[in-house]
């Protein structure tokens, strides 16, 4: 356990869910520009896929970030749109 944490993996719950500052931008950026997809996000923010789909898994995880299927693409919107 010790390794994990040296490591710079944290335990992540709703009432840390926020605690990233990347994660709080991506949050942002979607209620801004709902119905983007992955890559657009990415691209947007420069930020690589990668890193903008953890940051997404983990806000769809906690309900926060609705994922749907159109055209092609997955797209993100916010909960309830």
């Amino acid at each position: 356990m010790k390794q994990i944490i040296f490591l710079g993996y944290r335990f992540i719950s709703k009432s840390t869910l926020f605690e990233s500052h990347s994660r709080r931008e991506i949050y942002e950026f979607i209620f801004q520009n709902p119905g983007i997809h992955l890559r657009g996000i990415a691209s947007a923010m420069n930020m690589e896929l990668g890193t903008v789909r953890h940051h997404l898994d983990q806000l769809e995880r906690f309900g926060q970030v609705t994922k749907i299927h159109s055209g092609g693409f997955l797209r993100y919107y916010p909960p309830g749109y």
